[in-house]
């Protein structure tokens, strides 16, 4: 029986309900990060974290997704509490592949009127949407692209992360937090030297968002101490 609610409430933003894309080039660090929240288990759709011991299922066609999905959220004593899906892109692709055998086509443009491509996007849909409503953190993960904009009479090369549209429609408006890892050089008395930075600020360069009302710096190290540090100096203040 549903309740109509008789007060207003304000929900904080807590670490453990995180939903996350990340993104950088290969190698620099995404997985390492991710595998630092609580009780994470990877959904790997490609060998991204050799050399790290975590909680990981291969996932390698789209049955599998929905199989692990929902064994996930129909099981509630596995003490996993965050889902990193690694990577996103690679997961959309099994979506495709399993929408076109399903529709008996080969590309969701031979379905007139763009009903391949909507039905492509309500199959994504459904059960990223489960986890979503789930009490999972989420992390999606994926690699980075570099883009040609024109703007006016400029034209300039702006970073995003690798995903189709139809991924876009569906991650991107409910995702709080968009982070783009990268390498940056920083001078220490005569020499250069690099080091992992995750940006969280949008700029006409960089694709980013932070929506948590969590004071979440423009650019921070790549160090998940530094950044649950922020999240629990928030949830101490409210």
């Amino acid at each position: 029986m549903i309740v109509l609610p008789k007060n207003k409430i304000l929900e904080g933003y807590t670490l453990e309900e995180i939903r996350f894309l990340l993104y950088g080039p290969p190698g620099i660090g995404k997985t390492t990060f991710s595998s630092k929240f609580d009780n994470t288990i990877f959904l790997e759709t490609e060998k991204g974290s050799k050399g790290l011991k975590t909680y990981k299922i291969s996932i390698h066609s789209w049955e599998d997704f929905i199989e692990t999905v929902n064994v996930l959220i129909g099981n509630k004593h596995h003490g996993f509490k965050t889902v990193a899906i690694d990577t996103v892109t690679n997961l959309f692709t099994f979506c495709l592949d399993y929408s076109c055998r399903k529709l008996s086509i080969g590309h969701p443009s031979d379905e007139k009127w763009g009903k391949g491509w909507e039905r492509l996007r309500t199959e994504f849909s459904k059960p990223i949407l489960k986890l979503n409503m789930s009490d999972f953190g989420l992390i999606f993960i994926a690699h980075s692209i570099e883009q040609e904009v024109k703007k006016g009479s400029r034209t300039f090369t702006k970073v995003a992360p690798e995903l189709p549209n139809q991924a876009r429609r569906v991650l991107l408006p409910f995702v709080d937090i968009i982070g783009y890892v990268s390498m940056e050089a920083y001078e220490v008395g005569n020499t250069w030297k690099e080091r992992r930075v995750i940006t969280f600020e949008p700029s006409q360069y960089v694709e980013a968002k932070k929506r948590t009302g969590i004071p979440l710096p423009d650019t921070m190290n790549l160090n998940y101490r530094l950044f649950s540090r922020l999240f629990k100096k928030s949830q101490k203040r409210s």
